[in-house]
């Protein structure tokens, strides 16, 4: 469907107008000038309730347009895209708003201030974009009055090229400010510095991507939930900080992470979800008692876990954070990613590390499982990952773990692979040749089974899996993809029960 041109010439006829979704500018034959708009008399549509300006490119009277294109008080979402103009309408922002609930500005590119949309009393989500013009964000955009988005949830800044500074509401200006803020978004700000506003205690979501000079400064944030900090310069938690809600955690690619709080990380109490990617300096992080989800991805030696036990304020613990001593840990899913420094498990079934004190390890609570070419690691044997004490394990993803390992899984006892898994993936073992006698004996519950980068791997187990539903041979398996063709019947018999199989060249569906 080719894309709206321009406005119907007699769009001022259409009295019973109720929304207007889409309003272009400055495109085409039907170029809207400043009569046009007028003729339009938007302010006078008691029913519109919803309003896209948008401007294809900039014209000599965008601000005089814009200006003629008030709506009716009683609007409740307005977007406003394209502007050329060098500053809003005295209407954006107006107080007079007082339905409107969103409020959309982008790449509004020549206006050097936001509009004081603050005033808008009842104004619940704000997404603002592609502002290069924009260097600073204080007093204009509050507004006049003594409480400044006292209804806003959601905040979003985007791709905001110039701006460097976020002034917050001076505190003797006796302005209330966020009040019920929940979620707030900064994403490709590169320029922006200093500290964000403080004390926003109804914050439950705050993401901060791709800003390279930004140092968040976190406190008062007592309702957090999920934190996603990426590729900024660092995060600092200040003194007065209570992240005792917080549940979920995103750390990549952060040079700095600072907290100015003894004893903090045995505050983080709630955290089931840690993400950590390309990062060097994080320290103590232990006391995640309820942490049921763990991904590393490129971590280098510095990880620390603090290897003394702290007592745990409060003398009660639930046991629905797995709190209990006897309890090893909630984890569930664990994934490791190029990793390099990872050298073993311990014989306690730890995660150990060169700089790594202690981890509480993996528990039979664990159902997934990925270790993906830590590289420099010991023999699988060594690593002390008693597989068959993960009785919940349903997902093992094995690549690259030991580069010297002929038989999968080692021979013993404790390497035999649990009954639970359902799905099995290992890739890139150079020097596997064939699986162990004992190591798929029980695995009564397999479904998927999936081989890559073997290029020695010789056969399959004879007593494979009667539950096997998918069978995929990728990447480099020579030997097994020559062996298991439907011409050789003898070896074909070995997996012709599996409906599903692939070895690389076309896909068999029994």
């Amino acid at each position: 469907m080719p894309a709206l041109q321009g406005m119907p010439p007699q769009l001022s006829q259409l009295t019973n107008l109720q929304t207007l979704t889409n309003f272009v500018v400055g495109k085409g034959e039907n170029v809207i000038d400043v009569e046009d708009a007028r003729k339009t008399d938007l302010i006078s549509k008691e029913g519109l309730n919803a309003l896209h300006l948008e401007w294809s490119d900039k014209k000599e009277n965008d601000e005089g347009v814009l200006d003629m294109s008030q709506p009716h008080g009683n609007l409740e979402e307005l977007t406003i895209k394209g502007y050329g103009g060098m500053k809003f309408s005295t209407w954006v922002g107006d107080p007079l708003f007082s339905n409107t609930v969103l409020v959309r500005l982008e790449n509004c590119k020549n206006c050097g201030f936001l509009p004081p949309l603050g005033q808008l009393l009842f104004l619940k989500e704000l997404y603002v974009s592609g502002m290069p013009g924009v260097e600073s964000v204080g007093h204009e955009f509050y507004g006049n009055g003594s409480f400044s988005f006292p209804r806003l949830e959601t905040l979003e800044f985007e791709d905001m090229q110039r701006w460097k500074d976020w002034f917050p509401c001076q505190g003797d200006q006796g302005i209330e400010v966020f009040s019920s803020l929940k979620r707030l978004s900064i994403n490709r700000c590169l320029k922006l510095e200093g500290s964000l506003p403080e004390n926003i205690g109804s914050i439950e979501k705050l993401e901060i991507i791709q800003c390279d000079k930004l140092v968040a400064s976190i406190a008062g944030y007592k309702q957090l939930s999920t934190l996603r900090v990426q590729e900024c310069k660092g995060v600092v938690c200040g003194i007065r900080v209570d992240l005792e809600q917080l549940k979920a955690i995103t750390l990549a690619y952060v040079p700095e992470f600072r907290f100015q709080t003894k004893g903090f990380m045995t505050g983080l109490r709630k955290v089931e979800k840690l993400t950590i990617a390309e990062y060097s300096k994080l320290q103590q992080l232990h006391q995640l008692a309820s942490l049921q989800t763990l991904y590393m991805y490129k971590c280098q030696s510095h990880l620390v876990l603090k290897e003394e036990e702290e007592e745990i304020e409060g003398s009660s613990l639930s046991s629905s954070h797995c709190r209990r001593k006897e309890e090893a840990s909630c984890l569930e899913t664990m994934a490791i990613v190029d990793c390099p420094s990872i050298t073993s498990f311990s014989s306690k079934g730890q995660l150990s590390l060169p700089a790594l004190k202690h981890l509480e390890g993996l528990s039979s609570n664990l159902t997934h499982l990925t270790i993906w070419k830590p590289y420099n690691c010991k023999p699988l044997s060594h690593w002390g990952l008693t597989l068959n004490r993960l009785t919940s394990l349903k997902e093992l993803w094995l690549s690259g773990v030991d580069l010297r390992l002929s038989s999968f899984p080692p021979e013993g006892e404790e390497m035999l692979l649990p009954k639970s898994l359902i799905i099995l993936n290992i890739s890139d073992f150079p020097n596997l040749r064939h699986p162990s006698s004992q190591g798929y004996r029980f695995l009564t519950s397999l479904e998927s089974l999936e081989i890559r980068d073997c290029p020695k791997l010789e056969y399959f187990p004879e007593d494979l899996a009667l539950s096997l539903t998918q069978l995929r041979i990728y990447d480099h398996c020579p030997v097994l993809r020559k062996r298991y063709k439907p011409g050789n019947a003898k070896d074909w018999a070995i997996i012709a029960h599996i409906p599903y199989i692939d070895i690389g060249d076309l896909p068999l569906e029994q």
